[in-house]
Parts: C-alpha cells; structure tokens; sequence
C-alpha cells in the first residue's frame, strides 16, 4: 500500500485505537512497527494539541502530502484498518483533511479476495460422508448438554 507521510500521520493518530482486544492490539503493534516515522521525517511533522482529544496536524513541506512510500500490509492487517475506518465512518468523524487517506484504506484491495478466502475455508469442511455423522455427533452432545 502506497502511503505519504500524512497518510502514516493520520493511520497513528486516529485511525489506531489506545486501546482494543488482545489479537487486534498484535494487529495494531504490528502496522505500528511497519508504518513508524523516522526521526528525518518526524522533524517534518507539526502536531499542535487542540485539546479536548483534538490534534491539528501540520507539515513543514509539500511532499509529506504527495510522496509515498510503499508499505506490505497483510490482509488481516489491512482488513483490521478497513474495520477501523468503517468505525470512524459511522461514528461521523470524516473531515475534508482525514477522508483522502480514509478513502485509500478502503479502496486498497486485499491480496487474496474475500471469495477466494471463502472457498479455502469450505476446502477444510468434513467430506460429506462424515458430516452427517458430525452433525449426529453434535446433536448428541447438545441433548447431553441440557
């Protein structure tokens, strides 16, 4: 995924939650460590405090909004930022400044697509011949159960 400087501002500051489940904060951890800014780069970045949970963010120089690096992002990783974007989306918090990046998270497609991802998991379904036993088997342990 090509991302500008802005855009990994903007992922950190409001896209990455401080706080969500264990597995999500791995996925966190893990997009932190891929999109962190370099200490050249952080010189270019001006964050003022707002207050009230509000930052202005802030750059010393136009390319910080067109040059882009590269950044391989897994599908899992991706989908997780996809997730937090809908959040933001529904919660009402687009601006005209976040939404170019906001956008891009969306529009960037997954390296395996959903269908496919689907078609692997029924690969891994019982053979027909032991699903009605699995199922029996089931049945039986929910009878047991009550």
């Amino acid at each position: 995924m090509k991302l500008t400087l802005k855009d990994r501002v903007l992922i950190l500051n409001t896209v990455l939650p401080q706080f969500d489940t264990l597995k999500n904060m791995k996925l966190k951890i893990s997009i932190d460590r891929k999109i962190a800014i370099q200490e050249v780069d952080q010189k270019r970045i001006v964050i003022k405090d707002l207050g009230g949970g509000q930052i202005n963010i802030g750059f010393t120089d136009a390319t910080a909004i067109t040059d882009t690096t590269d950044i391989l992002l897994t599908d899992e990783e991706l989908s997780y930022l996809k997730n937090r974007v809908e959040f933001i989306d529904m919660n009402g918090m687009f601006s005209e400044f976040t939404m170019p990046t906001y956008e891009k998270i969306l529009d960037e497609p997954l390296q395996v697509p959903v269908e496919e991802t689907i078609k692997l998991v029924n690969l891994e379904e019982p053979v027909s011949e032991n699903k009605m036993q699995v199922e029996m088997e089931v049945e039986e342990e929910e009878t047991f159960a009550h």
